[in-house]
């Protein structure tokens, strides 16, 4: 398979002269936003740094939150080890992006205990500082938050705390559990909460492996049962009661949703936030990195979500047509398991498009990071790849040792099958071959690599395969077969052949960034990835190199070489 990846080079001296004065950042594990700044751990020093991403200095755009020491970066000390963030989020209806805060949770899957830090800078004393540490009944295995629209709404600038959950795991089963806690004004420094915990439910031999707080007041969960598979549900908030089943194909270790988009593709078409629920298939269930990748499900239904290429069609096809296929990452140099997902509302990634009806900005950016290095773009709204090319050809060998392209076209002079592959078929290179037995009259058999027999055909005979398709392209047919072959009158002779290469021509946006573009580590592993469509940005996490990477939205193209103009490290 051929597939095309953005390898950003950065010029060190370049970025030099933007970069402010280090954090010293020992365990970049995970990132939330927070309005206008960035929360990330430094697990290893027992803290959390906050990036400011609005500074008013065009010299350095951004700058790590400076302690009262003006020469010391802020350190937000809190529990042993953090390794996971999480914040209050609030959907705000006709805003395409969340808002969050005021609080930024931190947890470690190893520790009963929650950090509450105060992510605001409203209160000059107790504002990035942790007002309390919330003592659990056993480790923390998933956390998430719910925000709430202000009393103060003009303008809507950040949330107020709503409802924070947690789920904890103890004595062969699972616990989940909620908190409503007063607004930081009003949260005392070092108050005891654990008597504002309410129990939500409990789920006996499985682990919540992750949570998110819905804006209707529900609660999505994903577990994992102890003797092997695992579920994904909706429930009730404050009852834990099973409200929908979400119909994966298979157990998830990661979920998410996300904020209002509009279809743009074209007209104009909103869906609300919360109304998918995406997961990341879980590898280890399967025992291969092959099984992976996200798949979306609707929260009202909990059925499979269609692609927008299956909305759209008419002929009364079965939802199983419909419904996106599980999107995935390959490469030439292998899968790579998902990390982080991120998503931005109508973002601006503009890229050469072999789809006329598609908006060149996106109605939903999905971003992943992988464990072999790239960073995978894909169309969140729609639920299919952004690919950029035009679709499979085929390569045709003759039994005289000619060699012709041939695709819709008639063949032009030549004497040989004309072969068309739909675009979304094949994610590879595959072989078929025609062969002609001693009795080319009886017919020919036609083979197909790993698939070995898959029909038969004979001279001036039409072959077609069915096939499947593994994304839903522009003007999607469930009806056409993956593989058409119009076979010429004239026979072969016995025993000739042909070999018919059909190439993918597979090619989806990823990227790599240079190892050096941190002159302090190699940027060789993403982590975390923050999207932030506010200021059109996405960020993501090193933590081989300790640093954030700052990737504007000018910058993902598809491009074999681009210079690292933009390109920013932070750490």
């Amino acid at each position: 398979m051929r597939r095309a990846a953005l390898v950003l080079l950065g010029l060190a001296a370049c970025q030099q002269a933007a970069i402010s004065p280090s954090a010293q950042i020992v365990g970049l594990r995970d990132m939330v936003r927070v309005g206008e700044f960035l929360f990330i751990t430094s697990t290893e020093r027992d803290e959390l740094r906050v990036l400011d991403l609005v500074t008013a200095d065009t010299a350095v755009p951004r700058r790590f939150v400076r302690a009262p020491n003006p020469i010391q970066a802020l350190s937000i000390p809190v529990l042993r080890r953090p390794t996971v963030l999480a914040t209050d989020v609030f959907y705000e209806k006709g805003v395409k992006n969340e808002l969050a805060g005021p609080y930024v949770y931190a947890t470690d899957p190893a520790v009963s205990q929650i950090s509450i830090v105060w992510g605001e800078d409203r209160d000059p004393v107790r504002g990035y500082t942790e007002l309390t540490r919330l003592n659990t009944v056993g480790p923390v295995t998933a956390i998430t938050s719910r925000g709430r629209k202000p009393s103060i709404t003009e303008p809507v600038v950040q949330p107020e705390h709503d409802t924070m959950y947690f789920a904890t795991s103890a004595e062969n089963a699972a616990s989940i559990f909620r908190i409503s806690l007063p607004q930081p004004e009003q949260l005392m420094t070092n108050q005891r909460v654990e008597s504002l915990v309410r129990f939500v439910g409990s789920r006996m031999g499985e682990t919540v492996v992750d949570m998110v707080a819905l804006p209707n007041g529900t609660l999505a969960i994903a577990t994992r049962k102890r003797g092997g598979g695992g579920s994904a549900e909706v429930i009730d908030g404050l009852t834990g009661r099973n409200l929908v089943t979400l119909q994966f194909p298979a157990p998830v270790r990661m979920i998410y949703t996300h904020p209002e988009f509009d279809f743009l593709d074209p007209g104009l078409e909103t869906v609300e936030a919360g109304t998918r629920i995406y997961g990341v298939l879980d590898e280890a269930v399967c025992g291969s990195v092959a099984c992976g990748g996200i798949v979306a499900v609707d929260t009202a239904t909990g059925a499979r979500s269609q692609s927008r290429p299956g909305q759209k069609l008419d002929g009364g096809e079965p939802l199983e047509q419909r419904i996106a296929p599980v999107l995935t990452f390959g490469s030439a140099l292998g899968n790579g398991l998902i990390q982080s997902v991120s998503f931005g509302s109508n973002f601006p990634i503009t890229l050469p498009s072999f789809d006329p009806s598609l908006s060149p900005d996106l109605s939903l950016l999905g971003v992943a990071s992988l464990s072999n290095g790239r960073i995978a773009f894909f169309r969140a709204a729609e639920l299919r790849p952004i690919v950029n090319s035009s679709g499979p050809y085929a390569e045709v060998s003759t039994p005289d040792g000619g060699f012709y392209l041939s695709g819709d076209a008639d063949g032009g002079t030549f004497v040989g099958p004309t072969v068309i592959a739909p675009n979304g078929t094949f994610p590879y290179d595959q072989t078929f071959v025609v062969q002609a037995g001693a009795d080319p009259a009886a017919g020919y058999v036609v083979s197909g690599g790993f698939l070995g027999d898959i029909g038969r055909t004979g001279p001036g005979q039409t072959f077609t395969w069915p096939g499947g398709y593994f994304f839903h392209p522009a003007g999607y047919d469930p009806a056409a077969p993956a593989l058409t072959i119009r076979m010429p009158p004239e026979p072969l002779g016995p025993g000739e052949r042909y070999e018919i290469r059909v190439v993918s021509n597979y090619v989806p946006t990823d990227m790599t960034l240079s190892q050096t573009i941190c002159p302090a580590g190699f940027t060789s592993q993403p982590g975390a990835v923050v999207v932030d469509p506010e200021r059109r940005i996405i960020f993501v996490g090193y933590p081989s190199a300790n640093a954030v990477i700052e990737i504007p939205a000018a910058a993902v193209r598809k491009a074999t070489l681009l210079e690292g103009n933009g390109l920013l490290c932070w750490r």
